[in-house]
C-alpha cells in the first residue's frame, strides 16, 4: 500500500509515474490498523510513517 501510495504521488508530481516503487522493510515502524468505522486518520498514518519524504 506504501509503495502504491508513492507511486501514485509520482505520477501525480510528474504526469510520468515510475515503472516501479522500492521501499526499505526499516521504512515502516508499526502496523496500520483499521478502525471499528473502517476508516484510516491522518494520526494512524503518522505512526507508522514517521518519515516525511517528498518526491
Amino acid at each position: 500500500m506504501i509503495a502504491d501510495a508513492q507511486q501514485a504521488a509520482a505520477l501525480q508530481a510528474s504526469n510520468q509515474g515510475s515503472d516501479f516503487t522500492l521501499i526499505h522493510p526499516g521504512f515502516v515502524r508499526a502496523d496500520l490498523l483499521i478502525n471499528s468505522s473502517n476508516q484510516i486518520t491522518f494520526g494512524d498514518i503518522l505512526q507508522f510513517n514517521l518519515y516525511v519524504t517528498r518526491l
